[in-house]
C-alpha cells in the first residue's frame, strides 16, 4: 500500500513539473521554471488600461530558453492598442533573464532568480513606471506538493524592484499556487504583498498596509500541446489606487479582467 501511495504521488508530481516546464510566471509573479535549450514562446497578455486611455493594453511577448537552466526574453506593449485613441506606450521593453540554481525532485522543490523589468497595466502616475511594478531582480522558489490528490506547485517570491526607489528602500513580497485540475487545466492563486506600493486610503508616501496586497484568481486551459489560454482577474480587493493628488473620479484602477495567450515551440 505505501509503495502504491507514493507511486501515485511521484505520477502526480511529474504532471504537475511537466506543466510547470512552461509556466514561467503564475500571473504577475515568476515562477521557478524556465524553458528547455531550443525552446521558445510568444504570448500576448490583454488587460483594462492603467490610466484614462481608452481601449485594452496589450503586451507581446517572447522568451527563448537558451540552456535547459538559462532563460531570456522580451516584451513590450501599451495601452489602447485596441481602441480608438492613441496609443499610450509603456516606458521601456520589458527584458528579463532567469536562471535556474537549484531543483530537487525528491524534495520537490526547485529555486531560480533573475531580472525582470516587465510590470503592468500602463504608466504610473506617481513614478517613472509601471502601475503594477517590474519585479525587478527576484529570488524564486517552488515546490510541489499534492491538494487533495491534484498535482500543485507552491511558489514563494522575493524582489526588490528598480522602479520608484526614492520612496522604496526594500523588497517586495509574493506567494502563490498553481493546482493541476486535470492534464488540460490548472487553477492559479497569487497574492502579492505590495510593500512596495502606496497604500490604499493613505498619504502618498505611504506603502504597505497588512491588508493592502493584490490578490490575484485565473485559471490556465493547454487545450493542445502548443497553445495555453489563462484568464485573470487581478487585484480583486481593488487595492491599487493613485494617490489623493488626483480627482475622485480617476482615483482607482480597481480589480480587472485579463486573458493571456501563449503559443510553445521547439526550433
Amino acid at each position: 500500500m505505501t509503495i502504491r501511495v507514493h507511486t501515485s504521488f511521484l505520477v502526480l508530481v511529474m504532471v504537475s513539473l511537466s506543466h510547470a516546464l512552461y509556466s514561467g510566471h503564475l500571473i504577475d509573479m515568476s515562477a521557478p521554471s524556465t524553458l528547455p535549450r531550443g525552446a521558445y514562446s510568444v504570448s500576448s497578455r490583454i488587460s483594462p488600461p492603467g490610466g484614462s486611455t481608452s481601449g485594452a493594453g496589450v503586451i507581446f511577448s517572447v522568451d527563448v530558453g537558451l540552456s535547459d537552466r538559462l532563460l531570456v526574453g522580451v516584451g513590450y506593449g501599451g495601452d489602447g492598442l485596441i481602441g480608438r485613441d492613441e496609443v499610450d506606450w509603456y516606458p521601456w521593453p520589458g527584458a528579463r533573464i532567469k536562471y535556474h540554481l537549484f531543483n530537487e525532485p525528491h524534495r520537490r522543490w526547485s529555486v531560480a532568480t533573475g531580472v525582470d523589468i516587465q510590470g503592468y497595466s500602463g504608466n504610473a502616475p506617481e513614478y517613472r513606471g509601471f502601475v503594477y511594478k517590474s519585479e525587478g531582480v527576484y529570488v524564486t522558489m517552488g515546490r510541489n506538493y499534492a491538494f487533495f490528490n491534484f498535482p500543485a506547485e507552491f511558489i514563494m517570491n522575493i524582489n526588490y524592484s528598480f522602479e520608484d526607489v526614492d520612496n522604496v528602500h526594500w523588497p517586495n513580497f509574493g506567494i502563490g499556487t498553481n493546482i493541476r485540475i486535470n492534464p488540460e487545466i490548472a487553477a492559479i492563486i497569487e497574492y502579492d504583498f505590495a510593500t512596495n506600493q502606496q497604500v490604499k486610503d493613505a498619504d502618498p508616501d505611504t506603502y504597505w498596509g497588512i491588508t493592502s496586497g493584490f490578490l490575484n484568481l485565473g485559471f490556465s486551459w493547454r487545450f493542445v500541446s502548443s497553445l495555453q489560454f489563462s484568464l485573470h482577474f487581478r487585484d480583486v480587493f481593488s487595492n491599487r489606487i493613485r494617490s489623493k493628488n488626483y480627482p475622485a473620479d480617476d482615483s482607482v484602477y480597481g480589480w480587472g479582467r485579463e486573458i493571456r495567450l501563449e503559443y510553445f515551440s521547439r526550433f
